[in-house]
């Protein structure tokens, strides 16, 4: 759908349906022809399999963390670290949603500097998930992922074996990340 208003987008986020038990979400690029992937991956020409994404990603956290302790020194999950780089601005395999329509607006409206020259039409994605399947950043699923950088240095290759992969699931249990009480209301 084209939109052309501001009045146009409210009017388009109006009608759309509400699912019950469902959550809109929104991600706005500033251009329609970007897929949906994050900084890291779209950014890298030679970081092109999962494995190098992750241990860039790796070699930044730990950088941040060598030349800024004090800004790490209160984070305890592996997530946590991925977002404040993030928010500092650099690459990072996190992909950006908002509950806020308007604010995936502002984004796709943005002026992408790498095509100055040229007029692109932004986009916004729109999605409905069930509020089941959202996570928070207290999820020990969101952090057995953010702490794949380990599984990716020391035992997950593209030919898996059950028992390096019982060797990552006893490595997890050891992680802090999965010794909050109660995840749901952890917030």
């Amino acid at each position: 759908m084209r939109i052309k208003s501001l009045v146009d987008f409210m009017q388009a986020i109006i009608d759309l349906e509400d699912k019950p038990g469902h959550l809109k979400l929104f991600r706005g690029v500033s251009d329609h022809k970007y897929k949906l992937l994050p900084k890291i991956a779209r950014k890298s020409k030679v970081l092109n399999d999962q494995h190098s994404l992750i241990n860039a990603e790796e070699f930044m956290i730990e950088r941040a963390m060598t030349n800024n302790p004090d800004l790490f020194s209160e984070m305890r999950l592996p997530i946590q670290k991925i977002i404040m780089l993030q928010h500092y601005g650099l690459d990072t395999r996190l992909l950006d949603f908002t509950s806020n329509a308007l604010v995936a607006l502002y984004f796709a409206c943005q002026k992408n500097s790498r095509l100055a020259d040229e007029e692109r039409d932004g986009k916004v994605y729109i999605i409905q998930k069930s509020k089941l399947d959202i996570k928070t950043s207290f999820d020990p699923f969101i952090n057995a992922i953010a702490d794949m950088s380990y599984a990716s240095r020391n035992i997950i290759t593209a030919d898996i074996h059950m028992e390096e992969f019982a060797l990552y699931l006893s490595y997890l249990e050891t992680r802090d990340y999965w010794k909050f009480p109660n995840y749901a209301n952890a917030e």
